[in-house]
């Protein structure tokens, strides 16, 4: 792990790592409401004292690129790191349902991380995209435990953002959809997603394809629950008002550093979400740079930023917090 942290480390230009010498627990069973059990990994630093616990769920795997970026460099840098595969994904039980689960999975995966010895108190959760989602799915309710947030290029809706300008995203369902039905369960990489030559042609085939029920068969060979539901109920059908949280933005008290990109396909929705904040009194921070979904980072730029922001407001280490030149606190028009 040291070889590799040390390459990343100086690839993203970030702070000394405390320590190279982390532990690893793999394949916790953590028990949902519903006894269903999820699987995650616990990262730790050898022989510290209790520390800070960051909470990432994901839908894609504990491993690969989002090892290297969301768990490794807060491990070495004076974190624990608990990293759970979303519910019927990477071998956590139970069926993957569009965003539906993550509200109740979270806090139960909040209740369960305040049970165990070496919690501190003091949680925060991060990631980017659906990892962004499940941040904004339990941040009103998670507690006076949750000391900060950081949803990156991501929504707290998950439902209207697949009608940009009223009219529905095929593009992004279909890809997104039919990646889930066919990968999910087997925990994927996230750089093998999006750059498979196959799975690109047989998309485009199935864009132009009609009837437009039928495209999802043409790039998994079998239907995909989650696109058939897409394209079966509109933005603003009751069905998918579960999976809208932008109306408890208010209620959500905790420090949030929001990052996008101004070539994100969320960036509208998340500025959105900055503007509800920003009317509510809270104090958001923003952080837009020259990204597109699938190349976020800024080499490095957000992970720097993140460790910052959890540094100042999760161990109180305000000298730690240097916003860059690239971070437009914009002040929406109301």
């Amino acid at each position: 792990m040291s070889l590799m942290s040390r390459f990343m480390s100086r690839l993203m230009h970030l702070p000394p790592a405390q320590t190279y010498d982390v532990v690893v627990t793999r394949n916790i069973q953590i028990p949902m409401s519903d006894g269903v059990t999820l699987l995650a990994e616990h990262y730790a630093p050898r022989g510290g004292e209790k520390l800070p616990t960051l909470l990432v769920r994901s839908p894609y795997g504990r491993g690969g690129l989002f090892r290297a970026m969301l768990v490794t460099p807060y491990a070495e840098r004076g974190y624990q790191v608990l990293i759970q595969s979303c519910r019927g994904t990477a071998g956590s039980g139970g069926e993957f349902l569009f965003a539906r689960n993550e509200h109740a999975d979270g806090l139960a995966t909040i209740a369960w991380i305040k049970q165990q010895e070496w919690f501190s108190g003091e949680l925060a959760t991060i990631g980017p995209s659906y990892l962004g989602f499940v941040q904004w799915s339990l941040a009103a309710d998670a507690g006076p435990e949750l000391k900060a947030i950081v949803p990156q290029i991501t929504t707290s809706d998950f439902n209207h953002h697949r009608f940009q300008g009223g009219s529905f995203n095929l593009e992004t369902s279909l890809s997104w959809s039919t990646m889930m039905t066919a990968q999910a369960a087997a925990g994927m990489k996230f750089s093998a997603i999006f750059s498979s030559a196959l799975r690109n042609r047989k998309l485009k085939r199935a864009y132009d394809h009609l009837p437009l029920g039928e495209a999802d068969q043409l790039v998994v060979q079998q239907s995909s629950q989650l696109f058939q539901e897409q394209i079966q109920y509109g933005s603003e059908d009751d069905y998918w008002q579960p999976i809208d949280f932008s109306t408890r933005l208010a209620e959500v008290n905790v420090p949030a550093y929001l990052m996008s990109g101004w070539y994100d396909m969320f960036l509208y929705w998340q500025l959105k979400d900055y503007q509800t904040l920003r009317k509510a009194g809270k104090q958001p921070y923003l952080l837009v740079g020259p990204w597109i979904h699938t190349e976020f980072g800024g080499e490095g730029m957000t992970v720097r930023e993140t460790l910052a922001w959890l540094d100042t407001h999760v161990k109180g280490q305000h000298d730690r917090l240097h916003v860059t030149a690239m971070i437009l606190l914009i002040r929406l028009r109301q």
